[in-house]
């Protein structure tokens, strides 16, 4: 192995000729280019080993290539001389051929100096160049094998350690087992062959170490033996969190095959996940509970909404009705009447807004969003406030039709909020003042509209609690209506458009409401702000001119509103009304009489009205019959519901008479329509 063609030696020997010798044989039996170092006694060639090493470390000059120690020196013999400069380690710096210049050799000290640390060991007076440098060139290669060795140990050690630093640091409990099979590969047990220090914690086994998983709990579940026998047989890794029962933990465990796949030993890394899977217990029963509970809130607003509308729809029809009888009433009934039908839309404004707050909470608001043209609905806002703002004698700016104001939200809602801050500054305005609507894109992504007025203003510490619910800032001690929800209601509909509101105000001056909502893209479909309607008027003098003594079946339970709709209706006598109490006789009705419209309450006695439509849409000779609910139900998403379920239009109560009379023409006019298409398809 040694294929150097040059050596360096260092001769440690007191006496000169025995030095000249060893030199002349090396330089005429090596074949090398040789450089000798020579020392007298033990501990000067000591220190020469020892500053030729550091020499050699530091990268300042050759090491040696052997050294030739004489066994017995003056100041030192080879088994003192050796241990001394081998240290700890047990290995010199450089191979050592331990000489002695006695006649054979004692059989004793041979043992010893190899032990010691040398590599080899001959006599002086039997040693002839081509052994002396044989016995080198076999050193040299001896020492290498040995650092290789000692290097590959050291290595191992040191991964042993990492290993075990390792092995002992993680929280997760680790262990290796020994599965034990029967004759049939069927597992029957396993031992614990190795295992982490937080294996007792994740645990809770003491003295596991050489242990069977019987030995420490007999009554196991084998489905474990089952699943880390598989692994042991297959080599395939199983990741799996179940229970032990009888430990009455749960364990997250990932088990592997170990070594070599004769052995069938396994690697386990497992946790204890028992008070995770209580949090996980809790936590699915903290959201069954609040699931029930959203859904015990949305049937509670549901009928709420139904119980409160009832009443409501009576109170405010007659009311309406008595407004429009003739003779007029006498001024101070006129009053009173005022009276009634403003209490009646505050309370039913009160009730929208508490249910739509309340559905926004809930998750349960729908939305339709597409691209808004924020002039039309500007338009609309505008001729609805003008009564209000001329009453108080406020100009009002509207900004200037721009048809790049279009808006990715919803219509509905986007009306709402606009009604809602341009009624609050009228409502909030000095008389004579000014509202200013702003309009504009910001940065190209978002459309910024304000609303300005010279009102009163708020003050820095009413603005921190201004989109507080039910807070209206001291205003309840005047004479402006409001509900405090509003503002409130507009932050969250905003925001559920992904949008922002805002307001700076100051005291005496005024107050300045903004919003920004997302702008359209240009490949979005264009959708209204509201249903194009026919014009009242028009329908009107079509159904007068060409419709002679329309039916309407009017099924409903509630006799106040059935006497509400009679006397709505009497205000047209060319309608022929019929009335039935109960959803079998309705279905009845309109099968014996196919009426040109049917007004249909949905919560009824005996069948839904939903399920009444159901069955006139599946009979041909009713299905073409137009259908109106007229309904308390009026939460957004049993409107929705009843859209898509068929019925003609939604009217919801308290009903507004005019949004009444607008539906039932429409219906009638479909009607009238359907009659007509039909007899042109009949054979002449």
């Amino acid at each position: 192995m040694s294929q150097s063609t040059h050596w360096h030696i260092l001769i440690i020997d007191d006496n000169p000729d025995d030095r000249a010798a060893f030199r002349q044989m090396l330089i005429a039996g090596s074949g090398r280019t040789c450089h000798f170092s020579e020392a007298e006694l033990g501990g000067t060639g000591l220190q020469m080993v020892l500053d030729n090493q550091a020499q050699s470390l530091s990268g300042t000059g050759p090491q040696f290539d052997c050294v030739l120690l004489d066994f017995h020196l003056p100041d030192i013999n080879a088994t003192q001389w050796l241990p001394t400069l081998c240290g700890d380690s047990g290995i010199p710096p450089c191979p050592v051929v331990v000489m002695t210049g006695w006649d054979g050799v004692d059989g004793t000290d041979g043992p010893k100096v190899l032990q010691a640390g040398a590599q080899d060991y001959i006599g002086k007076s039997w040693t002839t160049a081509e052994s002396l440098c044989r016995a080198i060139e076999n050193s040299i290669d001896r020492f290498k094998l040995l650092q290789t060795r000692d290097q590959a140990r050291h290595a191992l050690t040191h991964t042993e350690e990492r290993y075990r630093t390792l092995f002992n640091s993680i929280d997760e409990g680790y262990c290796i087992i020994d599965m034990i099979f029967d004759a049939q590969d069927h597992p029957l047990d396993y031992r614990f062959i190795e295992i982490s220090q937080s294996f007792e914690a994740q645990t809770g086994l003491t003295d596991a170490l050489g242990k069977t998983i019987l030995e420490l709990i007999p009554g196991i579940e084998t489905k474990w033996l089952q699943i880390y026998g598989g692994v042991a047989l297959t080599g395939e890794s199983i990741r799996v969190e179940d229970y032990v029962e009888h430990m009455n933990r749960w364990f997250d465990v990932y088990a592997f095959r170990f070594g070599n796949p004769a052995n069938r030993q396994l690697g386990v890394l497992f946790t204890d996940s028992t008070r995770r899977k209580a949090v996980e217990t809790q936590l699915r029963d903290a959201m069954t509970a609040a699931q029930t509970a959203n859904r015990a809130k949305s049937t509670f607003l549901s009928n709420m909404s139904h119980e409160l509308r009832t009443p409501l729809n009576a109170i405010l029809g007659f009311a309406q009705l008595m407004e429009a009888t003739t003779p007029a009433p006498t001024p101070a009934h006129q009053q009173s009447l005022a009276h009634i039908v403003k209490a009646g839309w505050y309370l039913l404004e009160l009730v929208n807004h508490t249910l739509d707050l309340a559905a926004i909470e809930a998750g349960k608001l729908s939305f339709s969003l597409g691209t808004v043209p924020l002039d039309n609905v500007l338009q609309e806002c505008a001729a609805i406030i003008a009564p209000l703002a001329t009453k108080r004698a406020l100009s009002v700016n509207y900004p200037p039709p721009d048809p790049a104001h279009l808006a990715h939200a919803d219509p509905i809602r986007v009306k709402q909020v606009l009604l809602n801050l341009l009624s609050n500054s009228v409502k909030y305005n000095r008389e004579g003042g000014n509202i200013t609507v702003v309009c504009s894109a910001v940065a190209g992504q978002r459309l910024h509209v304000s609303v300005q007025d010279t009102g009163q203003g708020i003050s820095p510490e009413q603005l921190t609690q201004l989109f507080e619910p039910y807070n209206r800032l001291g205003q309840e001690k005047t004479t402006a209506v409001g509900t405090g929800i509003g503002l409130v209601l507009c932050k969250r509909l905003v925001e559920l458009m992904d949008g922002h509101i805002g307001v700076e105000s100051t005291p005496g001056q005024g107050s300045n409401f903004w919003f920004e909502l997302p702008l359209a893209s240009a490949n979005e479909t264009m959708a209204t702000s509201m249903q194009t309607l026919t014009p009242v008027d028009e329908l009107g003098s079509v159904l007068l001119n060409e419709l002679l003594g329309p039916m309407v079946l009017h099924v409903e339970d509630n006799p106040a509103n059935l006497e509400l709709v009679a006397q709505l209706l009497a205000q047209r006598p060319q309608h022929r009304l019929l009335s039935a109490t109960h959803g079998g006789l309705g279905v009845e009705l309109a099968r014996a009489h196919l009426p040109a419209v049917i007004l249909m309450d949905i919560s009824l006695p005996d069948i839904s009205g939903t399920e009444i439509l159901k069955l006139l849409q599946a009979d041909p000779a009713t299905a073409h019959i137009p259908v109106i609910a007229l309904s308390a139900n009026a939460l957004p998403h049993e409107i929705e519901s009843g859209l898509e379920a068929g019925f003609f239009r939604y009217v919801t109560k308290p009903i507004r008479v005019r949004e009444f009379f607008e539906g039932l023409d429409e219906a009638l006019l479909f009607s009238k329509q359907s009659e007509s298409t039909s007899a042109s398809k009949a054979p002449q």
